[in-house]
């Protein structure tokens, strides 16, 4: 089985743009242009923060880095209503205040952690070992790049990264032993999704450090929803390749024997030990989440010590290095959010979105259905990182008048963000998968078209929309375990 690729999926969101198409970028330019002269022109505050999203948008679209367009649109509004020492206190204050919280100190180590697994190939002997194991599922090669996936999303934090990762190996894997076409797209994009809900999970950090709660207990509310969803996915792959048996080639069923699984054990334990010894500490107190982000490093690194001898000091640096970069690319959304956070509070939006809400008269289930439609159409052009530092702040104040626990709804977010993603026509992870698979290498010499993935993404769509569904209706889902464990509060 050929090795994964060594490099490895990126953690932080780089927020570009994923629904430009051909358009000039002059034509945004302008629009922004444009929405910034309104601001400035404009009697009334509150129609400031409409042209400062203006702003934002028209900034996104035209491939900006999303925390930099936060950032920017953020001062205008400032600036237009406090003048230059509105911009100075904002730029003076809000970006220490967000980057040195305490919630926010344990993404380095998280983040390392992940690139450090990365670097020490424990990864790809997970995948290697685990194909072992279940080759006798209908499907086997398919549910291994789920389980794997789930595993790395986990300790990397990257759905697209995992895609992009299992993609280069599993797709011309699955193509080679005969499996279909769709079926091997499918498992590919369903990858990573799951993996982000459970812990250690970027994203819930990233959540609990705008809504202010517990990463602790954030952590451990996603563990039981990101199971569930991995189960469902892995259901459903086993399923359909049941059903399509017919349709597979005779080498898609390997053999293999026992003393081989028995031997590929050696390759099963080292991510899964990781992630049960930040899990377990988190959930009996023993650990606080910034200290279990260490121990999950500290592991990470005896890891990569082991298995990459004298090449290790290279690959430290290199995981170094890359969570340097991811670590600055999330704390730039970080700063770039609470800088338009502050502003949208100024100029009234906050206030009006919630008495828009409020007053509509819509139920607990209306609101978040609706939700579920909001996120897949931000999904058309940015990450779930970015989605979550974007609404969160201005959905926050509603939550207390529906009824919404704010632990629960990091959860909900988070899977609404992963489903954005794979959403037709334009979701990110489509065209990553879709860039992938036209590398013959990857094909192998089969044709496969943006509507061949788009098509294999429709089945993830509504398994994702049930387990949505599942936590709607079924709160305790993700909120039984905090409300048990010993996780700091």
């Amino acid at each position: 089985m050929t090795t994964l690729e060594t490099s490895p999926p990126q953690t932080s969101a780089t927020g570009r743009a994923g629904a430009r198409g051909n358009i000039p970028p002059l034509v945004f330019t302008a629009l922004a242009l444009a929405c910034a002269v309104a601001a400035y022109t404009t009697t009334s505050v509150l129609m400031v923060g409409v042209y400062s999203i203006g702003v934002l948008l028209a900034l996104i679209l035209n491939g900006l880095h999303v925390g930099a367009a936060m950032g920017l649109s953020g001062l205008l509004a400032i600036w237009v209503i406090y003048s230059t020492d509105g911009v100075v206190s904002a730029v003076r204050n809000l970006p220490y205040d967000n980057a040195s919280g305490w919630s926010i100190s344990v993404l380095p180590m998280f983040i390392f952690m992940g690139f450090l697994l990365w670097r020490s190939t424990v990864t790809n002997k997970l995948y290697e070992g685990a194909g072992k194991w279940l080759n006798w599922m209908p499907g086997g090669l398919a549910v291994t790049t789920k389980v794997a996936g789930a595993a790395m999303g986990a300790a990397s934090g990257s759905s697209v990264g995992i895609a992009y990762a299992l993609g280069r190996i599993a797709l011309p894997e699955m193509l080679r032993k005969g499996y279909p076409k769709r079926i091997a797209l499918t498992s590919v994009l369903m990858a990573g999704s799951g993996g982000q809900l459970i812990p250690p999970s970027i994203i819930l950090v990233v959540y609990a450090g705008v809504a202010g709660t517990s990463v602790g207990q954030q952590l451990i509310a996603g563990l039981i929803p990101g199971l569930i969803l991995v189960s469902v996915y892995i259901a459903y792959l086993a399923a359909i390749s049941y059903l399509k048996r017919n349709s597979f080639g005779p080498e898609a069923k390997e053999t293999v024997s026992w003393s081989e699984r028995v031997a590929s054990l050696k390759n099963l334990w080292q991510v899964p030990l990781v992630i049960l010894v930040v899990v377990g500490g988190l959930y009996s107190g023993f650990f606080t989440a910034t200290e279990a982000g260490a121990v999950g490093a500290f592991g990470a690194l005896v890891l990569l010590v082991i298995y990459q001898r004298r090449n290790s000091p290279r690959a430290v640096g290199l995981a170094a290095k890359e969570t340097v970069a991811s670590t600055g690319s999330i704390f730039l959304l970080l700063i770039g959010s609470a800088i338009l956070a502050r502003a949208l509070a100024l100029t009234g939006i906050t206030q009006a979105t919630t008495d828009l809400i409020i007053g509509s008269d819509m139920g607990r289930v209306q609101f978040l259905l609706l939700l579920v439609v909001f996120y897949i159409i931000l999904g058309l052009f940015l990450d779930p990182i970015a989605m979550v530092l974007l609404t969160v702040p201005l959905l926050l104040p509603v939550m207390p008048s529906m009824g919404i626990e704010p632990l629960w709804f990091g959860v909900f977010v988070v899977l609404l963000g992963e489903l954005a993603v794979v959403t037709p026509p334009v979701g990110v992870l489509l065209f990553v998968i879709f860039r992938i698979a036209q590398d013959k290498v990857v094909n192998l010499g089969q044709r496969i078209t943006i509507q061949d993935v788009m098509m294999a993404s429709l089945t993830f769509i509504p398994i994702t929309i049930l387990v949505a569904l599942i936590l709607i209706f079924w709160p305790e889902v993700a909120t039984f375990l905090p409300s048990i464990s010993f996780a700091e509060s």
